[in-house]
């Protein structure tokens, strides 16, 4: 399964709402998901430090981290895993950071660590990964705004043209359409196979123990796409 983590995870930085313990992430893995999209808004509130932390933590779960990037060449790479012997790229894209997200990079760390939410850029990663084998590929989009039920124009257009330029599934979080509400009707089913996704946002609080993670994530992990038997 994939899911978007909406939190950091930090050790050095205080526990909040955006920022989690690592030892949160092994029952996590254990509900199913096997990738995480860490391209959300706070992605970059600790730096590139705080996000190679992150991606390391993730790594260390056992899931596949992807979609914010700790330099060019990572960027570049793309992201590509096997499931069941099928090839499955993973891309992300987002257009914004929050402002200490912004604070904590500089402006040509910014043009590297997220991928650019233009029809232009995704559709030539699209190429990219299909030439390189991949026989599924995912698009995961950071966007919109939070509590709304439907898609706007601009987001309709914009995941049509992703179908067009070959996606078989769209994986959208942070939006109106990031619970899988909306955007079914509006969108050609023959080029897009599936319009679901969900973020996982965990909240530590005070009475945050290890013994009450396991729990604390079955709790709050909706269903997410299935990565297995694609």
């Amino acid at each position: 399964s994939i899911a978007t983590l909406e939190n950091n995870v930090i050790a050095s930085a205080k526990l909040s709402d955006f920022n989690i313990p690592a030892d949160v992430l092994a029952p996590l893995h254990a509900t199913g998901v096997n990738a995480l999209c860490l391209g959300y808004y706070g992605a970059l509130n600790g730096g590139v430090s705080g996000l190679v932390e992150t991606q390391e933590a993730v790594s260390a779960a056992g899931m596949t981290p992807y979609g914010v990037y700790a330099s060019q060449q990572e960027r570049d790479s793309l992201t590509l895993v096997e499931v069941n012997g099928i090839s499955v790229a993973l891309l992300s894209y987002q257009n914004e950071l929050t402002s200490s997200g912004k604070r904590q990079t500089t402006d040509k760390e910014q043009a590297f660590v997220i991928a650019s939410q233009q029809l232009p850029v995704i559709a030539d990663d699209i190429a990219k990964v299909r030439q390189a084998g991949a026989k599924v590929v995912v698009v995961s989009l950071c966007w919109g705004k939070a509590g709304a039920t439907a898609p706007t124009s601009t987001q309709t257009e914009l995941a049509q043209g992703i179908a067009d330029a070959g996606a078989d599934i769209r994986h959208a979080a942070n939006g109106g359409d990031s619970h899988g509400r909306s955007g079914r009707r509006q969108v050609s089913p023959r080029a897009v196979r599936l319009f679901i996704g969900q973020s996982v946002y965990l909240r530590p609080g005070k009475a945050y123990h290890p013994g009450q993670h396991s729990a604390a994530v079955r709790r709050g992990v909706r269903p997410c796409h299935r990565l297995r038997g694609v």
